[in-house]
Protein backbone atom coordinates (compact mmCIF):
# COMPACT_ATOMS: atom_id res chain seq x y z
CA UNK A 1 0.00 0.00 0.00
CA UNK A 2 1.08 3.53 -0.77
CA UNK A 3 0.87 6.31 1.79
CA UNK A 4 -1.88 7.67 0.37
CA UNK A 5 -4.21 5.03 0.00
CA UNK A 6 -2.86 3.76 3.87
CA UNK A 7 -5.57 4.31 6.43
CA UNK A 8 -4.75 6.61 9.15
CA UNK A 9 -4.05 4.64 12.42
CA UNK A 10 -6.07 5.87 15.64
CA UNK A 11 -3.25 7.49 16.75
CA UNK A 12 -2.34 10.40 13.65
CA UNK A 13 -6.19 10.48 13.53
CA UNK A 14 -6.24 12.09 17.23
CA UNK A 15 -2.72 14.41 16.60
CA UNK A 16 -4.90 15.53 13.38
CA UNK A 17 -7.53 16.94 15.42
CA UNK A 18 -5.17 18.07 18.29
CA UNK A 19 -3.27 19.79 15.35
CA UNK A 20 -6.11 21.77 14.07
CA UNK A 21 -7.67 22.35 17.46
CA UNK A 22 -4.46 24.23 18.22
CA UNK A 23 -4.70 26.01 14.89
CA UNK A 24 -8.03 27.31 16.38
CA UNK A 25 -6.66 28.48 19.65
CA UNK A 26 -3.59 30.20 17.85
CA UNK A 27 -0.96 28.62 19.82
CA UNK A 28 0.85 27.11 17.08
CA UNK A 29 3.89 28.94 16.43
CA UNK A 30 5.72 27.27 14.02
CA UNK A 31 8.22 24.99 14.83
CA UNK A 32 6.67 24.87 18.95
CA UNK A 33 3.44 24.98 20.36
CA UNK A 34 3.25 28.05 23.45
CA UNK A 35 1.12 26.83 26.29
CA UNK A 36 -1.18 29.60 26.12
CA UNK A 37 -2.39 31.75 23.18
CA UNK A 38 -1.25 35.50 22.69
CA UNK A 39 -3.36 37.61 24.78
CA UNK A 40 -3.91 40.70 23.09
CA UNK A 41 -5.63 43.33 25.35
CA UNK A 42 -7.43 46.25 24.25
CA UNK A 43 -5.95 49.92 24.07
CA UNK A 44 -6.61 51.37 27.59
CA UNK A 45 -9.14 54.07 27.25
CA UNK A 46 -8.07 58.06 27.80
CA UNK A 47 -8.69 59.24 30.98
CA UNK A 48 -11.95 61.73 30.85
CA UNK A 49 -11.08 65.07 31.12
CA UNK A 50 -12.67 67.28 33.75
CA UNK A 51 -15.33 69.42 33.25
CA UNK A 52 -15.96 70.82 36.70
CA UNK A 53 -13.10 71.49 39.27
CA UNK A 54 -13.82 70.86 42.63
CA UNK A 55 -13.68 74.25 44.53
Amino acid sequence: MTEQTKPKSWLRKTLDKYNKFCDELGVNQGACRGCVPVVKFDPEPEPKKKTKEKV
